[in-house]
């Protein structure tokens, strides 16, 4: 018996090599989850119910439950700083946005373009490997980093030591 079987049941539509991870009990042609993955379709799964057989139980569609999206958004500083050759940015998006991540000198003049595109919400992160556009290294200094998401903007510092 599968480590699920009191809590789960599987209905396969094909024969049950079809269903991979999954046998018969009792004949009663309820099909009980084992610890074998991944199933394949033609496969619905469904919490165990005595009517089963009389209805085809699914279990609802997969979705982003909105407590597990960031509330706003937020640049985080990055780490480790400072840091040789490699840090990490970390930025939170709690809705789906145009986003443009870009790395500056303390001239004002642009260095690296991490990100520019549309990103969908969620918690994000990029990695900055010291490098400019062209893939050269970066001279140890400071930085500054901005992301600009739709109508919000931040900027933070960095330092790059060698």
């Amino acid at each position: 018996m599968g480590r699920y079987e009191e809590d789960w049941y599987f209905a396969g539509t094909g024969n049950l090599d079809e269903c991979n991870g999954a046998y018969d009990v009792n004949g009663d042609y309820g099909y009980y989850i084992t610890d074998k993955y991944p199933f394949t379709p033609p496969c619905t799964f469904g919490t165990r119910d005595p009517s089963f057989g009389k209805k085809s139980p699914t279990l609802p569609p997969l979705s982003i439950a909105s407590d597990l999206l960031p509330k706003q958004f937020t640049l985080h500083p990055n780490h480790p700083n400072p840091f040789n050759p490699v840090t990490t940015l970390q930025y939170d998006l709690p809705e789906d946005a145009m986003v443009n991540i870009t790395i500056y000198d303390m001239m004002g003049r642009q260095v690296k373009t991490l990100v520019n595109g549309s990103q969908t919400a969620g918690y994000k992160s990029i990695q900055w490997n010291a490098t400019n556009n062209i893939g050269k290294p970066a001279s140890a200094g400071l930085y500054l980093y901005t992301i600009k998401a739709g109508d919000y903007s931040q900027t933070k510092k960095m330092v790059l030591l060698k």
